[in-house]
């Protein structure tokens, strides 16, 4: 797991090896609004079940903190994220755009940040 915190939101680029507890532990020690990159083609251990989000609408309720997707590439993770409630985007720009339009209640300042938040290696393009 990489995590890039950049001002008003923390961004979690998750990796094949992850482990669903490390990163829920993670997720539930932030502060701010949580973007969860997942990598476009890759065997992942998490978010592959309905009960990963079960245990992740559990933390996101208990900080009352906004948690969003971006997945690139795997309509199929995309829309079990979407089924058990969580915004999922296919990409950082339509993230951007969405926030743009007003469509996900997050702060001005992570519109500004997402639009200028590289992401590390090709992988998440």
């Amino acid at each position: 797991m990489k995590s890039n915190d950049v001002g008003d939101f923390c961004m979690l680029y998750v990796e094949p090896t992850d482990e669903r507890t490390a990163l829920l532990e993670f997720i539930s020690e932030q502060k701010k609004p949580v973007v969860i990159m997942l990598p476009a083609q890759s065997r992942l251990k998490v978010f592959q079940h309905p009960d990963d989000y079960g245990d992740l609408k559990h933390v996101k309720r208990q900080l009352d903190l906004p948690i969003v997707f971006v997945v690139s590439g795997n309509e199929h993770m995309r829309q079990l994220a979407w089924r058990n409630g969580f915004p999922a985007y296919i990409s950082i720009d339509a993230l951007a755009d969405s926030l743009s339009k007003g469509q996900l209640a997050l702060s001005a300042h992570l519109l500004l940040e997402l639009s200028v938040a590289s992401l590390p290696g090709e992988q998440f393009l």
